[in-house]
């Protein structure tokens, strides 16, 4: 591919790539005779005649296989764009380069940006969210096909070859037809984390050694002294977490045999990662004392290790005594294999001795091609690949407690009932205690067993390994500071409430989720409250040590999902904004940092949205702590489903994060306050949204015009949809709200209320109206959020939503309800064009070709799956349930996201 000079270029390049996977696909088709599928795939590609092709469950399946293919396209030609970048002297946004020469031109000396480098800290947290609609099976196929479609860019084979690479495409497209796409059954926990260990034991590796690659090359290209790079602590860090086997809000499958099994699956894939690592830099290490030079040191540090040593044994790592440096790897290698190191920290030493040695006998180049990524590698998984987070409802928390006060004989046992000031009188005096409620002999059951025994399975793991492979306790839907200090009372039982000198501390944080508008509301109150207690600055301390941290760092997690489908997207922006902007600055007052952990979904509706504008929107000060964020879904296949793609997000976040907290620091910003303007609008969006939500015929619209009932039937995750299995609004998930409107493509969570409150804006508040437009134009927050509704409002489609319509029963309300959404939605259109000056084709060109090129494709799945819901409404028959099973996965494909 030669570079390209416009849109259109890369346009075509998508396009002629992907008819090329549509004409290979058309022959398998043809050959497995199915001839009117090929022909009537064509004739929707080639807009001919559409509503005419009848869709029959081949041609569902064959258009799925076609988005598939596109996605993937669409991935290599992005990456091979990114390619000729950089091969070129233009700056790529998110390059190390670019961000490292913009630092070098602000007058920073080498030490100067090392200090920005250590302060990132990136850590993406893979969740087993049930966002992921295809099989593991049709997943291994798709990364075949990709690879197949790079090799094809290369311009070195002849005829014959690429006959080959063609024939070599058509045999995976066979195996993909052929192969099942639903999920027949829903995966356990445990399934869901082994798949997880694609990603953490395949992928991830490969592409740290060329984040730390490319790094480097960026360095020396600036001339930046190389001496710098030797030291690994002065990379930006990027660590993994997971809340795979952790994760028990609303999952009764996380047991603690699944928590401590996962633990130790992690640690395991660990110590093989580097074992294996080791092992390949031991061949590299072939370096003989007799030609390099002898390095005394080395040679002591080798022997006083090997002393204790049985002879067989040290024979065994000597066994090239002329080549030392090879020697002392397999002093690793043995180490590792019979679980020397107690933690990390010592084989990264070991590694460092290594370093300093190569460097002595004149290697440096060496050192950094291949030592460095190996140790950068121990730094990054540690013995536990990822941290594991513990997540649990508040509520559950309360059933707990409860149930150890009745064992325990107290006669006021319903704690819950309780008014917060009594909670935390009784908390703060059972906290200067250690004793447990109960003798470890007496047996619990019920939610106080599910809390105490996942407390238990982290007892357990950290004593053996560290404190380091659990990251937090998080409580989902706190609403007081009782909800966090319950959990240190709560750990008491199960023995991981420690005691020191100066009283009792916990060794892991205990890490509250704000997610409701309310609660962001009221975040401020409650963590003022909660960092002022004794036993959690002790802990905070604590802390501090055991992960060898320079600052007090407290974890606040804040929800994107349940705040948007609680009050709207401007409602839920505007408040978690305001959240951590109020959170920094109590932190900044009790000299802590707080480090945000943002629970982004696949959707704008969920926090999603383009990770450098994300980065860019955030309060000021939000990224000194690092940067958490969850991966949820079909995200994680989408960022790191090739080593490629994810060296790509990996580098646009740490170095985007390296020159933000720079410039918040040296460079001073006058941004005119927007607290004015985004009160009124996050107000009167979240009324035309609660009073839409409200309306009495809603439940029966939204239940009937989407197909959320289709959606609870599918096998996509070992999660249930509801979190405690009531059929309410309140109870069921964000996941299968936000998938339920994407599917019948209202896209409704994205954007309903905005254009009402836009319009109220222009018409009482003429002078904020303009601030609105102009702070379009700089300021980051507000092009942030309006460029991704106007997204979600661009997904949306005003004929399919009538469609989905027609499936309401009571016409009259669906024509009412249907209308109020239509009004909105043409009122959005109108306002977006108004503030931005333009209309979206014309500003947002690639987006708007990106929707087209799926049009047609998804019209014809959407008039199949209307068609299958009213059949399936009246009879239930299972085989219509397979075909719309079939078209739910469909669809998501073309849409590239579920919830």
């Amino acid at each position: 591919m030669q570079k390209p000079n416009s849109m259109d270029q890369i346009f075509n390049k998508i396009e002629s790539d992907f008819f090329i996977l549509i004409e290979c696909l058309k022959r398998v088709l043809i050959s497995n005779k199915q001839s009117d599928t090929a022909n009537n795939l064509d004739k929707i590609l080639k807009s001919e005649d559409i509503d005419k092709v009848d869709a029959d469950e081949p041609l569902i399946r064959a258009i799925s296989m076609s988005f598939h293919f596109l996605n993937i396209v669409e991935e290599n030609v992005a990456n091979q764009v990114h390619r000729l970048f950089d091969n070129s002297e233009a700056k790529n946004k998110g390059q190390w380069f670019e961000k490292l020469s913009q630092l070098k031109a602000f007058g920073l000396k080498e030490d100067e940006i090392c200090s920005f480098l250590k302060k990132t800290i990136v850590e993406p947290v893979f969740t087993a969210h049930p966002t992921e609609a295809k099989r593991s099976t049709i997943m291994r196929h798709h990364r075949l096909l990709y690879e197949l479609l790079v090799k094809l860019e290369n311009q070195m084979w002849s005829n014959q070859e690429r006959d080959e690479i063609f024939y070599d495409m058509e045999i995976v497209l066979k195996q993909l037809w052929l192969t099942g796409g639903l999920i027949d059954q829903k995966p356990d926990v445990f399934t869901e984390h082994k798949n997880s260990l694609h990603y953490l034991g395949d992928i991830l590796p490969k592409s740290f050694r060329t984040f730390i690659h490319r790094f480097q090359k960026s360095w020396k290209a600036l001339q930046l002294k190389s001496t710098y790079l030797l030291d690994v602590n002065n990379y930006p860090l990027i660590q993994m977490g997971t809340w795979i086997g952790g994760d028990r809000d609303g999952n009764p499958y996380v047991s603690q045999e699944i928590t401590e099994k996962t633990m130790l699956s992690l640690r395991e894939n660990a110590i093989l990662i580097h074992k294996n690592s080791i092992s390949s830099l031991s061949e590299k290490c072939s370096f003989s004392q007799e030609l390099l030079g002898k390095d005394l040191i080395i040679l002591d540090i080798l022997e006083t290790k090997l002393k204790s040593l049985d002879t067989k044994v040290r024979k065994e790592i000597l066994k090239y005594p002329s080549e030392p440096w090879r020697c002392f790897c397999f002093w690793m290698i043995h180490c590792l294999e019979k679980n020397l190191y107690k933690h990390s920290e010592q084989l990264i030493k070991d590694l460092q001795e290594l370093s300093d040695s190569l460097v002595r006998v004149g290697l440096e180049d060496f050192v950094l091609r291949e030592v460095s990524p190996v140790t950068y590698l121990v730094r990054s998984f540690a013995f536990h690949s990822a941290k594991l987070d513990i997540r649990q409802n508040s509520q559950m928390h309360s059933n707990a407690i409860e149930k150890l006060l009745e064992l325990s004989g107290y006669q006021d046992k319903n704690f819950s009932l309780w008014t917060e000031d009594k909670k935390n009188y009784f908390l703060n005096e059972e906290l200067k205690i250690y004793r447990p409620f109960l003798h470890p002999r007496v047996k619990l059951d019920g939610d106080c067993f599910t809390v105490v025994s996942a407390l238990k399975a982290v007892n357990n793991q950290i004593e053996i390994t560290s404190a380091r492979c659990v990251n937090s306790l998080i409580v989902s839907m706190t609403h007081t500071n009782s909800d966090l200090l319950l959990v240190y009372l709560l750990a008491r039982e199960s023995g991981l409430l420690r005691n020191c000198d100066e009283g009792l501390y916990l060794p892991i944080q205990v890490v509250p989720l704000f997610e409701t508008i309310e609660d962001l509301n009221n975040s401020l109150m409650v963590m003022k409250e909660y960092l002022s207690h004794p036993i959690v600055q002790r802990s905070l301390k604590i802390q501090k040590e055991i992960n060898g941290r320079e600052q007090l760092i407290q974890d606040v997690m804040i929800g994107y999902s349940d705040s948007c489908k609680d009050g709207g997207i401007l409602a839920s922006q505007w408040g978690v904004y305001s959240a951590q902007r109020d959170l920094i600055d109590l932190a900044n007052d009790l000299g802590i940092t707080i480090r945000f952990f943002h629970g982004r979904g696949g959707t704008i509706s969920r926090g999603a949205g383009p990770t450098d504008r994300f980065l860019e929107a955030l309060p000021q000060g939000g990224l000194q702590g690092g940067f958490r964020l969850t991966e949820q879904g079909e995200t994680i296949a989408q960022k790191y489903g090739s080593s490629t793609t994810a060296v790509y997000n990996f580098e646009m976040m740490a170095s985007s994060i390296t020159l933000i907290n720079y410039k918040e620091t040296h460079l001073q910003k006058n941004s005119p306050s927007i607290d004015d303007l985004m009160k009124f609008l996050s107000n009167e969006s979240k009324l035309k949204y609660r009073s839409f939500l409200e309306n009495s015929d809603f439940i029966e619209f939204y239940h009937q015009a989407t197909p959320l009932d289709i959606i609870e039937e599918c096998k996509i995750g070992s999660r249930p949809t509801r979190r405690k299995g009531v059929k309410s609004l309140d109870d069921l998930r964000a996941i299968p709200w936000v998938f339920s409107w994407n599917q019948s493509r209202f896209y409704l969570p994205g954007w309903f209320g905005v254009g009402t409150a836009l319009s109220s804006l222009k018409n009482s508040k003429k002078a904020l109206y303009q601030n609105l437009i102009d702070g379009l134009k700089e300021n980051p927050f507000l092009r942030y959020i309006f460029l991704n509704i106007e997204t979600s409002n661009a997904s949306a489609d005003l004929e399919i939503m009538s469609m989905y319509s027609t499936l309401v029963e009571n016409k009259d309300i669906g024509n009412v309800m249907l209308t109020t959404i239509l009004d909105e939605y043409q009122l959005l259109q109108d306002m977006l064009k108004d503030i931005f000056g333009g209309s979206f084709e014309e500003r947002r060109p690639k987006l708007s070709r990106t929707l087209s090129l799926r049009k047609n494709l998804l019209k014809k799945l959407h008039q199949f799956q209307v068609k299958e819901l009213a059949i399936y409404r009246k009879n239930k028959d299972k085989n219509n349930l397979s075909r719309l099973l079939l078209s739910i996965n469909a669809i998501a494909g073309g849409e590239r996201t579920t919830g």
